[in-house]
């Protein structure tokens, strides 16, 4: 539990930092491969190093809301087509939230650092997709 009450710090903290600092990818993909990291080294750790790295590994993941945010700066979503594109994304994550935990829960019954593993490479790979994406922060739009 201790990710999720940190998590709700990192979600407070880290998308008003990207705000302030008017970029998205900054934050984001070192977050989240910070978060994949975490939960990889989490299947090897026992008493405080885990507490920390769990505490570490919620406040990373806190960068997350930064997801939904990208949308709605895109060229040619704007405010029309924005309720589209937070329901893709929203479809996207729920279809993630439901299929990912079975396949790890698989995965984990063979082998449960597998299982962690698998986990930790899909916050590794969120950020990788993310660097394909353009720079959407406000930082961004006023110098064009």
């Amino acid at each position: 539990s201790i990710v999720m009450w940190v998590f709700v710090a990192g979600a407070f903290v880290i998308p008003t930092l990207s705000d302030r600092v008017g970029l998205r990818k900054a934050f984001f993909v070192p977050c989240m491969f910070a978060t994949g990291v975490f939960i990889i080294s989490g299947a090897f750790l026992v008493g405080t190093p885990l507490w920390i790295v769990a505490a570490v590994w919620g406040f990373a993941a806190g960068a997350s809301p930064i997801a939904f945010v990208i949308p709605l700066e895109m060229a040619g979503v704007g405010t029309a087509l924005a309720g589209s594109a937070l329901g893709i994304a929203v479809t996207a994550g729920y279809l993630g939230g439901f299929v990912g935990p079975l396949l790890c829960a698989r995965i984990a019954e063979v082998s449960p650092v597998a299982g962690f593993a698998f986990g930790g490479v899909c916050y590794a790979l969120s950020a990788l997709f993310f660097l394909f994406l353009k720079e959407t922060g406000p930082r961004v739009r006023a110098a064009q």
